[in-house]
């Protein structure tokens, strides 16, 4: 092949590569004053049908001229020509002088993390820009990635135009053929329905090879399909989470657009990535809280006797410690305090009365005034209204309660413990009596966490493929913004996978009662119901003429 003129002009220098569906040489153009280098890929159809070739050249001419649209960014190959001859179909591009990434990606030697910042942002940005054009490249490896010898950038090659054209004809193929690369395929991908989440997956798994030295094909999974790979990563946890989100093994788990994950980078550069020892001890350490008169004023008017309070009235004006006579005493059950209080104003009448000049008697004063103070503070408190005070501890105690349940859930969530979190929140009640409903989180807000943790579940049924389960959970959900969009999309989805299912089944088989069957799980108001309706007008019409 070696010296060989391709479309009259473009002369083989040397072959490059082989694959399943082409080949890739190294050529010059002859017809340039300087017989610039350029890379030509040659697709060779291995079907031999003249339908499939008319159908292959009208996409090849597609794909040619979305591949001419992209060439406008200075990180991608320009396409100089595209030409067909003697049936084989040839893509003439702008060779990039460099080494690909998988050089750099050497097994057992990890990278700095601002090494690993620069390549997500170098080529998120290529991203960006190709799904804004509604493009995904489907194959984002290693050996994709050329690190440009002049300006030390990263390009992007190989958009799998050659690949594409065979992978669509599924009518032609017997069986699909998945584009993408093994470790960096998402299981999306993999079923042939690629996202353009696929191409942030695949740069997030070369993320982790970088971080971990480690081949993807040689890490392992979780029971949920997750990478485990955080524990042989030496990087920020910001820097993790921002890698794991990308990596996520469902795709609506991940960042949905190559700019929701630039701007997660760009957060993370604006903060510190590793606190020091120094920082730390600032953030947990809590100052001495200095209080003056007229908050001491406001706080004995308001006749609300926390401990915090009272052992500041009774030190030097400092909140330091809480002593623990008052910790027992605001502890105590709220229908003993009148008790107590009338107790301790029997032991105040028994003490010695306080001079005019403020000396007090010659008797321990750090315990004996503090109890003092707490009981006078509570006979104050009901004598001048002390149900203000024991309405106020039991809003507050409330509050309390709601903002424990809230944390809880919140944990469950922040855990992806959505099993518990649906279960638990399908259970809330208001309870027997006012009391209970008082300290019950508002409706709306369980629902949401009712609908955050019952699309998770769902999820996970349809990630083991059990589509019928998932949509039993997910049309039952409660509507609340914003989750009630994730909801429907997913619906959709899953009706669509069920409807693929049928139809499969039908062509196979020719079942129709089990196709009828499977598609009557697909919900009312999803979408694809007019696409059920007239699947189940076909096979009928279609079994009725057998």
């Amino acid at each position: 092949m070696q010296g060989t003129i391709l479309g009259l002009r473009y002369r083989v220098i040397e072959y490059i590569a082989k694959g399943g569906f082409g080949k890739t040489f190294l050529a010059e153009d002859t017809q340039l004053p300087g017989k610039d280098k350029c890379v030509v890929k040659q697709l060779f159809p291995s079907v031999d049908d003249p339908n499939f070739i008319k159908v292959a050249r009208r996409l090849f001419k597609t794909e040619a001229e979305t591949l001419n649209t992209l060439g406008v960014h200075n990180q991608i190959p320009r396409l100089m020509a595209y030409f067909e001859e003697d049936e084989k179909f040839y893509l003439v591009q702008q060779y990039i002088e460099g080494q690909t990434l998988s050089n750099e990606l050497v097994s057992g030697q990890t990278w700095s993390e601002d090494k690993v910042v620069d390549l997500l942002q170098d080529c998120l940005c290529i991203l960006d820009f190709i799904h804004k054009k509604n493009v995904i490249h489907r194959d984002v490896k290693p050996d994709n990635l050329i690190r440009r010898q002049s300006d030390n950038k990263l390009v992007l090659v190989d958009f799998g135009t050659v690949k594409t054209v065979i992978a669509e004809q599924t009518q032609l193929v017997p069986a699909t053929v998945a584009v993408g690369t093994r470790g960096y395929m998402p299981t999306e991908q993999a079923r042939g329905k690629p996202r353009t989440t696929s191409d942030i997956y695949a740069l997030g798994v070369i993320a982790i090879q970088a971080l971990t030295g480690i081949h993807p094909t040689q890490l392992l999974e979780d029971d949920t399909g997750e990478i485990v790979w955080r524990d042989k990563a030496q990087c920020s946890p910001q820097l993790q989470d921002i890698v794991a989100k990308m990596t996520r093994y469902h795709f609506k788990d991940r960042y949905q657009s190559a700019e929701e994950a630039i701007a997660a980078l760009n957060n993370l550069q604006g903060k510190s990535q590793v606190s020091s020892p120094a920082a730390q001890s600032r953030i947990e350490y809590t100052p001495t809280v200095q209080l003056s008169d007229s908050q001491l004023a406001q706080m004995s008017q308001r006749m609300e006797p926390t401990a915090v309070e009272a052992s500041a009235l009774a030190s030097d004006r400092s909140i330091i410690a809480t002593p623990q006579n008052l910790t027992n005493f605001s502890a105590e059950p709220l229908s003993g305090i009148a008790e107590n209080a009338l107790h301790h104003q029997s032991e105040i009448q028994s003490q010695p009365a306080i001079s005019e000049d403020n000396d007090m008697p010659n008797t321990p004063k750090s315990q004996k005034t503090l109890v003092t103070l707490g009981s006078a503070l509570a006979i104050g408190a009901i004598a001048t209204g002390g149900m203000h005070f024991l309405n106020y501890r039991s809003t507050q105690s409330a509050q309390e309660s709601i903002a424990q349940q809230v944390a809880n859930f919140q944990a469950m969530v922040d855990q992806e413990d959505y099993k518990t979190c649906y279960e638990e929140a399908l259970t809330l009640d208001a309870g027997e009596d006012e009391s209970a409903a008082a300290r019950q989180m508002p409706p709306k807000q369980q629902q949401q966490f009712q609908a955050r943790c019952g699309l998770g579940v769902a999820r996970s049924q349809a990630n083991d493929l059990k589509y019928d389960e998932a949509l039993a959970i997910a049309t039952t959900l409660p509507k609340v913004d914003p989750i009630d969009e994730e909801i429907q999309a997913d619906i959709a989805d899953w009706s669509s996978e069920l409807l693929d299912k049928a139809n499969q089944l039908y062509a196979r088989e020719g079942d129709l009662e089990q196709a009828i069957e499977i598609v009557n799980q697909i919900p009312d108001n999803s979408s694809v119901k007019p696409e059920v309706i007239d699947a189940k007008e076909f096979w009928k019409a279609e079994n009725q003429a057998h």
